[in-house]
C-alpha cells in the first residue's frame, strides 16, 4: 500500500497531522509520501495506490482533475477527507474533485447531542456492511461535515437517530452521512466528512486505526483483514518499537554497554521482521 498525501493546495502537513497513521501504514510494509509542490500530474501519481486529499484550501486547475480522474479510472484510489465550516472556500476545492463522482461536501457540521465526547466530539456506530467497516463498531469525528451520496456511492457510516447536522441539510431522524465509498473505472474512491479518526490525537481511540487501515487497504485494492489476531500483532510490535526507544535511550545515556545493546536491538529486530511477514501474509 503507497500513499501519496497532497500539501501542495494548503491542507494540513501530514507530519503534524497524521504522521502516527503513517507509522501503522510503514508496518504493514505500506508507505506514505508527501507532494509539497503543485501540480498534480499524472507522473506525481506513478506508482501509488492512494491520493490522499485533506480539506485543500487552494483550487485545482482542470490539468490536475484530468490527471487525478485518470488516475483513479486506471485503478488508482482516491481518498477526499473534509471538515465542518468552510474555511478559504475548501468546500469548494474539494467539491470540484468529489461531485465527479456524485459526492459533496455540505457546508454544515454533524453533531450528536447523546453519543459525544464533550461538546463536539460525535461518536459514529451506525455502519453498513462493506470491507471498510469490518470490524468497526465505533469512531469519532470532530464536529465533521455531512454528505451529499448520489450516483453509485454507498453510503458506509452515519449518524444515529438523534443526530443532525446544521445549516439545515439533516434533521434529527435523518441519520447524516459521513462516509461513502464508490467503485469508478477500474478505482475506487471514498469520502468522509471529517478526518479526525485519523489524526495522530485520536488513531488509537475507539476502532479509528482499523477504520484508517481499512480505507488505505480497500482503496489499494484489498479487501480490508480484521480480526482480533491482526490487534494482536499490531500492539505488539508498537510495544516492540516502544522497548528499541527505550533501549536506543539507555545505550546513549551510557547505561548498558556495547554488547548489551547489539544483543537486544538484534532480538527486538528479529521479532520484529517476523511479525511484519505475519502481517504480510
Amino acid at each position: 500500500m503507497t500513499l501519496l498525501y497532497d500539501e501542495s493546495h494548503k491542507e494540513p502537513r501530514f507530519e503534524d497531522y497524521y504522521s502516527a497513521f503513517s507509522r501503522y501504514l510503514t508496518n504493514q510494509g505500506g508507505r506514505a509520501d508527501v507532494l509539497g509542490a503543485a501540480p498534480i500530474t499524472t507522473e506525481h501519481l506513478k506508482g501509488y495506490d492512494v491520493l490522499m486529499i485533506s480539506f485543500p484550501q487552494e483550487m485545482f486547475s482542470d490539468d490536475e482533475i484530468s490527471a487525478i480522474m485518470d488516475f483513479v479510472a486506471g485503478g488508482g484510489g482516491l481518498f477526499l477527507v473534509g471538515e465542518e465550516g468552510d474555511f478559504n472556500h475548501f468546500k469548494k476545492n474539494l467539491n470540484a474533485l468529489s461531485t465527479r463522482f456524485g459526492v459533496t461536501f455540505n457546508d454544515d457540521e454533524v453533531l450528536d447531542p447523546t453519543d459525544r465526547i464533550g461538546e463536539y466530539y460525535s461518536i459514529i456506530h451506525t455502519f453498513e456492511e462493506h470491507p471498510i467497516t469490518s470490524g468497526v463498531e465505533k469512531f469519532v469525528i470532530y464536529g465533521g461535515c455531512s454528505l451529499k451520496v448520489e450516483g453509485n456511492a454507498k453510503v458506509l457510516a452515519t449518524g444515529d437517530d438523534d443526530s443532525y447536522s446544521t445549516e439545515g441539510y439533516y434533521k434529527a431522524g435523518d441519520y447524516p452521512p459521513v462516509l461513502c465509498a464508490l467503485e469508478h473505472g477500474s478505482g475506487r474512491v471514498v469520502c468522509v466528512g471529517d478526518g479526525s479518526f485519523f489524526r495522530n490525537n485520536f488513531i488509537n481511540e475507539f476502532n479509528n486505526k482499523q477504520l484508517a487501515l481499512n480505507i488505505v487497504n480497500w482503496l489499494s485494492g484489498g479487501e480490508a483483514e480484521t480480526g482480533a489476531e491482526k490487534e494482536d500483532v499490531m500492539k505488539e510490535i508498537e510495544e516492540l518499537e516502544q522497548k528499541y526507544d527505550e533501549l536506543n535511550a539507555l545505550y546513549s545515556e551510557g547505561k548498558i554497554d556495547d554488547d548489551e545493546y547489539r544483543r537486544k536491538a538484534e532480538e527486538y529486530g528479529q521479532r520484529l521482521d517476523q511479525l511484519e511477514r505475519k502481517l504480510k501474509g
